[in-house]
């Protein structure tokens, strides 16, 4: 069943959207995934339908948290992005009040979903109540499609379901590029270490190079006996794998991560008590010379402390990139709330830009989500 084929008129809609954007001092950095969410509610909602918005927001521990509400922040994007719709705001103790004032094409946002026991457990009885107030539901989040919680793959086994146009569109994307006659490359990076390490051994079955950054390279780092210092790792299962390839070079610093000013040093010297903060100068060129003999880039993750103004290598790699893609060299993938975030600039440049990061890494490994399972 698809979204178009559905009458949605006077029925109740939850969608399942997500608004984990990045937010410093109360400001929202980046709001691509709301905005790439706005097709499927106006689709919606010009369908007769009342769409209720299910999102998450940082990770509260199932219990309210002010400042992870969606209220202030989130929905006040979403009545400037939307000002034309009647949009409504509650918690699910005040839901079916607001459902029973609002009429045809209005949008509810309900309050951030993880604040809910159930939800992150997956629970049949919190996946029945969401339920219970909707006639359809609708997942527009590939962003979040390879978790197992309620709101993902629970809600599915209650209601009639179908995929947003969103997520209709990722996977349309990805597919396009999903090749075996043309080599890529992946890059992987950023703070999230074991999620995309699971997928290295089905991505080295495809990707010519596996160039790794961030805590993943630390970790295996690490795992090779290299003294990382004080930098973030996680303890990883021995990973036996001639695709990885390590930075050779990385910036390191002591003191304040964000402010203080790093040397460079080959990653058998990192000092004791050192926090490396970016791969190196002889890495990036490396790095720029697998770029140059593949046909696809595929990227997740940045490659250091992109808040640090001396840590350039990301936004120097996004450059080349974005160049050779202009100039039809390659064809390149970004993904991920930390790339995006750091590569906004040159955003217009990329051939596609994910919403997602590790789901995306894990829809090209595995060619199918838990999320994306249930709707079929």
């Amino acid at each position: 069943m698809k979204i178009e084929e559905v009458s949605f008129t006077d029925k109740v809609v939850l969608l399942r959207v997500d608004y984990n954007v990045p937010v410093l001092d109360g400001k929202i950095l980046d709001s691509i995934r709301i905005v790439r969410s706005l097709q499927t509610i106006r689709f919606l909602s010009n369908r007769g339908a009342k769409v209720v918005l299910l999102t998450h927001f940082g990770k509260p521990k199932a219990r309210y948290e002010q400042s992870l509400s969606l209220k202030r922040i989130v929905f006040s994007e979403l009545q400037t992005l939307l000002p034309d719709m009647k949009l409504f705001f509650s918690d699910l103790s005040g839901l079916n009040d607001i459902l029973s004032v609002t009429k045809s094409g209005d949008v509810i946002l309900l309050e951030n979903i993880r604040f809910y026991e159930g939800e992150i457990e997956n629970r049949d009885t919190f996946s029945s109540m969401l339920a219970s107030y909707a006639d359809f539901y609708v997942n527009d989040a590939f962003s979040v499609s390879h978790r197992k919680h309620a709101s993902v793959i629970g809600i599915p086994k209650f209601l009639p379901s179908v995929m947003g146009l969103s997520l209709k569109d990722e996977i349309s994307w990805i597919q396009k590029f999903q090749s075996p006659d043309i080599p890529f490359l992946v890059i992987m990076g950023g703070a999230k270490v074991s999620s995309k390490l699971q997928m290295i051994s089905v991505l080295s079955e495809q990707a010519q190079h596996i160039f790794v950054g961030g805590g993943i390279a630390n970790s295996i780092m690490r795992q090779k006996g290299i003294n990382i210092g004080k930098s973030l790792y996680e303890n990883i299962p021995l990973i036996n794998c001639d695709k990885i390839v390590l930075p050779v070079d990385v910036l390191v610093l002591k003191g304040d991560i964000y402010k203080s000013e790093p040397v460079v040093v080959d990653i058998r010297y990192i000092p004791q008590g050192w926090t490396v903060c970016d791969i190196g100068f002889a890495s990036v060129i490396h790095l720029k010379r697998l770029i140059d003999n593949v046909g696809i880039v595929l990227w997740s993750g940045t490659l250091g402390i992109s808040e640090n103004e001396h840590c350039n290598a990301t936004d120097e790699i996004a450059s080349y990139i974005a160049h050779r893609t202009n100039s039809g060299m390659v064809k390149s993938i970004i993904g991920g709330g930390d790339t995006l975030s750091a590569t906004i600039k040159y955003r217009d440049s990329f051939s596609y830009v994910s919403v997602a990061g590790s789901a995306f890494l894990t829809y090209i490994a595995q060619d199918t989500l838990p999320g994306i399972e249930q709707l079929l």
